[in-house]
């Protein structure tokens, strides 16, 4: 497609799916048509007018999985201000860092928030609205008053062009403060409508929103990608452990037949399952299921498809420029995280710079056609993760001669001991095919005579094992599949791991509470 299309396809997607259903509200068990959907959200767009809000304005979203997160999001959308979602799992530090940061117009906040919410975090200007979210029983107040409304204009998103912002994301900031990611219409609906094509997804298909609305994979993977392909979505809390107890059983109910999931959440579905859980009529309503977000080591992809005989189609995106390279069923073999889209095109270089051949080791450095605007109000740091116009991913990997990608490595996560080069990855994986093991984190640690130790962190299925003993059964294990100087010096048992709001665990904690000597 022309990039300048772009904005026409977003703006005829209500109107050629007028009397489709878009939404399923599996909160309240409400469903909404496509056209539902854009009046409720015309009218929001009214609402937003009436409180002063203009084209450019910044509006805070901090609310859980809801109705009207959603509206809000199209709202603003609609009148051409800038959503700024917040996660409700962040620290309250961090919320105020992107309060003051993003100096919003105007913030919708869970009524959760009233009492941690100072007025001294907020811009003089500003207005917050707290509400109690819509319940199966009773709607919320912000959508009573929405519903009274006239709409904004007759026609949806009349106020945008295609190199406005359609976003703003914080990303979890989980070594420095979280940095606000500013996209474009155009990049974005670029972006997901190459994916969309690329991967065969139309309306036929249903995806299951499971992921925080306020993070990249809760919104565009997972409500405007269906969008755009003209598909539906079953709105879902953010996953928990009962939403796993239900998982299956939802997926049946409301007929969804498109998944992404995260290792996290596959340890989580792998540790509560049960052959009661899945039948084959869901096996066979399932169409795909994507995975992403954050490394998948092959052990948990090999556990998840024997437990649930269905396959995982592995993809890569990063929030600086979105979906990368994907897998899906028209591919045939599953091949590392898949085949690269077009518009992104992928380097590999050596620590030089330099590029490296086909099916060389390197860093991963990507050309997009899709990148991001740049960080929020934060240039230097835009210009420190590019060269050349090149995004420095910090990925290890290689690429094939069909194009399709491998990821073996973070390279800050490298372990540098005695002055050689080791993949945690390559440790986790030997590690991971340990039956008795659930997950595992390998960092180093500052050592004065080697660099570096490498340090297991491991958490078991069974917790009530004799430490000593399955020490001793892992570095066994390991000596058989690793050579000697990558073999972990430490192991540690931990009962969890901490982890970022998008479930990906912080090593940079680990080395903390490791080298004060707290985690023994």
């Amino acid at each position: 497609m022309d990039m300048s299309d772009t904005i026409t396809w977003m703006k005829n997607i209500f109107a050629k799916n007028q009397n489709n259903v878009f939404l399923i509200d599996s909160i309240t068990g409400k469903q909404y048509t496509y056209y539902e959907i854009e009046q409720l959200s015309l009218r929001g767009a009214s609402l937003l007018q009436k409180k002063g809000i203009i084209k450019g304005d910044r509006i805070n979203i901090l609310l859980p999985n809801c109705l009207e997160f959603v509206l809000l999001y199209f709202s603003c959308m609609h009148l051409g201000a800038i959503p700024v979602p917040i996660n409700i799992k962040l620290h309250i530090k961090d919320i105020e860092y992107i309060f003051k940061h993003a100096q919003p117009q105007l913030i919708f906040a869970d009524n959760s928030f009233r009492e941690s919410i100072l007025k001294e975090w907020l811009p003089s200007n500003s207005e917050i609205v707290f509400f109690q979210t819509s319940s199966d029983s009773k709607e919320s107040i912000l959508l009573q008053e929405i519903s009274i409304l006239e709409p904004f204009d007759n026609y949806p998103f009349s106020s945008i062009n295609k190199d406005d912002t359609i976003l703003i994301i914080y990303t979890s900031g989980t070594t420095s403060q979280p940095k606000g990611v500013e996209f474009s219409y155009d990049k974005m609906i670029s972006n997901a409508l190459a994916f969309t094509k690329t991967t065969n997804l139309d309306s036929s298909y249903r995806f299951y929103d499971i992921l925080p609305l306020a993070y990249m994979a809760g919104f565009y993977n997972l409500l405007l990608v269906p969008f755009l392909c003209g598909g539906s979505v079953v709105l879902e809390k953010v996953f928990d452990f009962s939403v796993a107890l239900s998982f299956w059983k939802k997926i049946e109910q409301y007929q969804i037949n498109a998944l992404w999931l995260v290792p996290s959440i596959i340890s989580i579905l792998l540790s509560v399952n049960n052959k009661k859980m899945i039948n084959d009529k869901i096996r066979l309503q399932i169409k795909v299921i994507f995975s992403g977000t954050a490394p998948l080591s092959s052990s948990l992809i090999a556990s998840f498809e024997k437990a649930f005989s269905l396959k995982l189609y592995n993809t890569y995106g990063l929030s600086e420029l979105l979906f990368i390279s994907a897998n899906f069923p028209n591919l045939g073999e599953l091949k590392g995280v898949g085949k690269v889209l077009p518009g992104c095109n992928v380097s590999i270089i050596d620590d030089e710079g330099k590029i490296v051949p086909v099916g060389t080791a390197g860093e991963i450095v990507i050309n997009s056609d899709y990148l991001m605007k740049g960080y929020y109000l934060s240039p230097e740091q835009t210009a420190s993760a590019l060269s050349n116009g090149m995004f420095k991913t910090g990925d290890i990997g290689y690429i094939d001669a069909e194009k399709c990608l491998y990821i073996t490595d973070r390279k800050k996560d490298l372990i540098i001991r005695g002055g050689i080069n080791i993949s945690p990855a390559e440790i986790e994986e030997v590690i991971m095919k340990y039956p008795k093991v659930k997950e595992v984190a390998v960092v180093g640690i500052a050592d004065e005579l080697q660099g570096e130790k490498i340090v297991a962190v491991v958490q078991l299925f069974e917790q009530k094992i004799i430490e000593s003993n399955i020490k001793t059964e892992l570095l066994n294990h390991c000596s058989k599949l690793l050579a000697p100087f990558k073999l972990p010096e430490k192991i540690f048992l931990v009962d969890q791991f901490p982890k970022s709001v998008t479930g990906k665990v912080q090593k940079n904690k680990l080395k903390e509470l490791f080298s004060s000597d707290q985690l023994k």
